[in-house]
Formats: C-alpha cells, sequence, structure tokens
C-alpha cells in the first residue's frame, strides 16, 4: 500500500497550539524548561520557537509575559552556553528574541 504516514507539524505550530492551551502558565513553563535543560541545545531551540510565538505572535501582552517569566536571562543564559559552530541557528533565535524583548521592556 502507498498510504502516505502524517507528516510532523513544523517546529513551532504545535507550540502555538500549547501557548493557546496552556495561557499564562506558558511562559513560566518554557523559562523553567531552560532553565532546567540548560545544556540540552534541542530543548533550548524548542523553547526559542515558543518564545518567538509570544514575542512576535502574542503581542505587547505575549511579550510581556515572556519578560515577566525571566525569558531574558534565559536566553542570555543560551548566548554563553551553546557556543559551538553547531549551534549557530540557535544563538540566532536567542539573539533575536533578546533584542525583541529588549525593545519591548524599552517600550513600557
Amino acid at each position: 500500500s502507498t498510504a502516505s504516514r502524517p507528516q510532523a507539524p513544523p517546529p513551532g505550530e504545535w507550540v502555538l497550539l500549547l501557548l493557546q492551551v496552556l495561557g499564562t502558565a506558558a511562559p513560566a513553563a518554557v523559562v523553567g524548561a531552560m532553565g532546567c535543560h540548560v545544556a540540552d541545545a534541542q530543548l533550548q531551540e524548542e523553547a526559542c520557537f515558543c518564545l518567538v510565538q509570544l514575542a512576535w505572535g502574542g503581542g505587547a501582552r505575549g511579550k510581556r509575559a515572556a519578560i515577566e517569566a525571566g525569558a531574558m536571562p534565559s536566553l542570555a543564559l543560551v548566548l554563553a552556553t551553546h557556543t559551538e559552530p553547531r549551534h549557530q541557528k540557535l544563538q540566532q533565535m536567542a539573539k533575536a528574541i533578546l533584542e525583541e524583548l529588549e525593545k519591548a521592556r524599552h517600550a513600557q
């Protein structure tokens, strides 16, 4: 049979649904996971996808929730910890999110 298998959703797509379901608990859960698994680059990348949804998809409210949950120090730790060239994508995401949250923090 040539039945096709369902494809996995693109990274971050399931995260948007999760954020909608969990609401305000999501930012704290994401930042908590980042803090518990600092050395796990894969988890940090998935957490960054979550924070992207908050920072760009959640508007000012999402940015504020991420900031209040402690995302900025967690992102700074990602930048300091995952410095190998193979983590360039993670570095770029973390830096972009941190810059976006920094702008939002100064705008408050």
